[in-house]
């Protein structure tokens, strides 16, 4: 994140040149800092190539307690939401 807002205090525009790239996990992070970036209403990058990330979308292995649930980071249904809104413009 610190890495990322750097850029964009460098180059706003930056984003418009920009493909995020990362694989398993670092699909993962690719994933969590668009949906921290959408939520503070950040600009994102023009694209992301995500090779096999790790993201769980079956919520299977959730435990049941809530404070476990809270601290998860998953692909969730509000970031696909967001990343939907974010590629089709809407």
């Amino acid at each position: 994140v610190a890495v990322y807002m750097s850029m964009l205090e460098f180059d706003r525009n930056i984003t418009q040149r920009m493909i995020g790239m990362g694989d398993s996990s670092g699909g993962l992070m690719w994933l969590r800092l668009i949906q921290m970036m959408v939520e503070e209403q950040q600009p994102v990058p023009l694209g992301l190539v995500l090779l096999s990330p790790w993201v769980d979308l079956s919520f299977m292995d959730i435990e049941l307690d809530s404070d476990a649930r809270e601290n998860r980071v998953l692909l969730s249904l509000q970031l696909a939401l967001n990343l939907r809104e974010q590629i089709l413009d809407i």
